[in-house]
């Protein structure tokens, strides 16, 4: 009876589990609604020029950002690559402007490479906190 108990659960033990997958699989449906609400608001202003071989994208500025989740505004930063970029090659980062909805970053970023090969990329361009 022993052996029997410890290999095949009880019903009581079946209960108490499936109501501890059913809490997690609820907090993680709430951290990805969340993070979608967050994630998709916002603006984010840049300009593109090439010249002499270099593709210059100037981030000015981000506005309307939700305040993080802890209700504070957030410190944020762009990140920025011309895909595909399997090795991160063209990753370019801003400096981070903290505490701003609003955050103005003024920054040029530059990619030294041929006009043939920038016009078979995508620019990425994220904000992250």
């Amino acid at each position: 009876d022993l052996v029997y108990t410890f290999f095949h659960p009880l019903l009581r033990d079946q209960q108490e589990a499936s109501i501890h997958e059913a809490k997690l699989k609820e907090r993680k449906k709430e951290r990805a609604i969340n993070s979608e609400s967050w994630r998709l608001r916002g603006e984010l202003r840049l300009s593109v020029h090439y010249q002499r071989g270099i593709l210059m994208v100037m981030v000015h500025h981000a506005r309307e950002l939700p305040a993080v989740p802890n209700g504070q505004e957030p410190s944020t930063y762009v990140k920025v690559y011309l895909l595909p970029d399997p090795h991160k090659q063209t990753k370019r980062k801003t400096k981070v402007v903290r505490r701003s909805c609003h955050p103005s970053f003024m920054e040029m970023l530059e990619y030294r490479m041929p006009l043939e090969i920038v016009q078979h990329r995508i620019l990425q361009a994220t904000v992250w906190n």
